[in-house]
């Protein structure tokens, strides 16, 4: 009998404290903001989260948060926070605080990783052409920017700090619409721009534009010719502070029109020392430029004869604009050269190889070309995969590496995706990474800082929209 009412007793007891606990229950709100902890500048994105609870909080563009609703017992609770950035959404900080009823304010100053994946939308459409290394530490992206419910294109110009935060993005329109951008960065930290821009009436002129590094614009010329059509593919800062573009020109309004190699030099101040146009009877394309160390210009491109398939060409050109030497690269199907950059013997080239076999049915593979300061080739290796096309854009490498990069196209499913390639110094297969999204994602742009990271710059399209992405890497 004791038994039971000792029992009883018990049960007394836990109803009256589960009933005192209840009538004890309140709520409190926690706000503040996310400072970062070597600058100071608010941070965006950051993830709150009070552990042992559902409550949960991110911060805004000025860095503030809002967590609602969390429950407190007694007048205060005692509750772990954690913090996660937003790179990569990895804990940056973790710590006891006391929370108590009602409205508390906290404010936390984190740490941020030079790592990160950040896509930048904006309310209009835009394409990005290349990105940049500024001397502050911070990155200039050029593209082009297409307001909703027009058919005009504008310059476009990002500035992202080394940890993918906005810095500033401008929007240039000069009258005409561009449909290219590439930038580059002088020892004064300006940025030049260089473009392409079609009239009206069809034609294509060369722009240059010269801007501050907040982006205000010194001076912009176009620098086109009323007979011909030149387009830039593009360009570089000399070492002697020159700009050398290249790109391919016809004669506007000539029936019979062929597109020859164009390179244009011009002083600091955009003003033309000389240009030259090289071609037979094909049509030639040059596509990407880089000087030599004694100042000659290596330039890559491809030429499209009419009975026999189109090739890769490479050419040496002096700092006058005579040609030293000029190749090219044949197989028993198309081939194009995308890219090129120095390389501890040479320059290594690469391009896009078309290939139909029984193995490899109408494919698109991946080539990379070693050459020597003569230009003859020192190995050669190509890349393929069966049921995918490999496309690659661009190149950039380290001390123990190269990075390619592109898209895949899947046959079966025809969604272009991001694509990294990793080969060794040697052009040895190391790795690839694919996006495998379900909607066309690409990298058609990559630049290597400190030996350390890689910067990928790519652009996704989704409902009729184009978004910019940054990914900053080690690989």
């Amino acid at each position: 009998m004791k038994k039971i009412y000792f029992i009883f007793s018990l049960l007394i007891i836990f109803l009256l404290t589960l009933s005192f606990s209840q009538t004890n229950l309140s709520y409190a709100r926690l706000e503040g903001n996310i400072y970062h902890k070597e600058d100071g500048k608010p941070i965006e994105g950051a993830i709150i989260k009070i552990l042992g609870t559902d409550c949960v909080g991110f911060s805004d563009e000025d860095g503030k948060y809002v967590i609602k609703n969390i429950p407190i017992v007694g007048d205060q609770e005692t509750y772990t926070i954690e913090i996660y950035e937003p790179n990569f959404n990895t804990v940056t900080l973790r710590k006891m605080e006391t929370i108590k009823s009602g409205i508390n304010q906290m404010d936390f100053n984190i740490s941020l990783s030079q790592f990160f994946k950040k896509y930048y939308k904006t309310i209009d459409i835009a394409h990005p052409f290349s990105i940049k290394l500024t001397n502050d530490s911070c990155y200039i992206i050029s593209g082009i920017i297409t307001p909703k419910n027009t058919s005009k294109n504008d310059l476009y110009l990002l500035k992202i700090d080394k940890y993918g935060r906005k810095v500033w993005g401008r929007t240039y329109s000069i009258g005409q619409n561009i449909i290219n951008a590439y930038v580059d960065v002088n020892n004064n930290n300006e940025f030049i721009v260089t473009a392409t821009i079609a009239f009206q009436d069809q034609g294509y002129n060369i722009y240059l534009l010269k801007l501050d590094s907040n982006g205000k614009i010194i001076w912009e010329k176009n620098t086109g010719r009323s007979d011909w059509d030149e387009v830039a593919h593009d360009f570089i800062i000399t070492n002697e502070g020159d700009y050398v573009v290249v790109g391919y020109v016809n004669l506007r309004n000539d029936k019979d029109v062929k597109k020859d190699n164009y390179i244009v030099r011009f002083n600091k101040n955009g003003e033309k020392i000389w240009d030259k146009v090289y071609g037979g009877k094909d049509n030639d394309y040059f596509k990407r430029v880089t000087q030599a160390v004694n100042g000659d210009y290596i330039v890559v491109g491809w030429t499209t004869p009419d009975d026999k398939p189109s090739y890769s060409t490479y050419y040496r050109i002096d700092k006058n604009g005579n040609i030293i030497w000029n190749k090219k690269i044949t197989t028993d199907a198309p081939n194009f050269a995308r890219g090129i950059i120095s390389a501890p013997q040479g320059y290594v080239i690469v391009g896009i190889v078309y290939r139909n076999t029984s193995e490899y049915k109408n494919t698109i593979g991946t080539y990379w070309v070693n050459i020597d300061d003569k230009g003859d080739v020192l190995s050669k290796k190509e890349f393929f995969t069966k049921g995918r096309d490999n496309v690659v854009e661009s190149i950039t490498r380290n001390s123990k590496s190269y990075i390619l990069t592109g898209f895949v196209n899947f046959h079966d499913k025809r969604i272009p995706n991001s694509y990294i390639l990793k080969v060794d110094l040697k052009g040895d297969f190391v790795g690839e990474i694919i996006e495998n999204k379900d909607y066309p994602n690409f990298i058609p742009y990559v630049i290597n800082e400190k030996d350390i990271y890689f910067i990928f710059l790519g652009y996704t399209e989704q409902d009729n929209d184009k978004d910019i992405f940054v990914y900053k890497l080690s690989l």
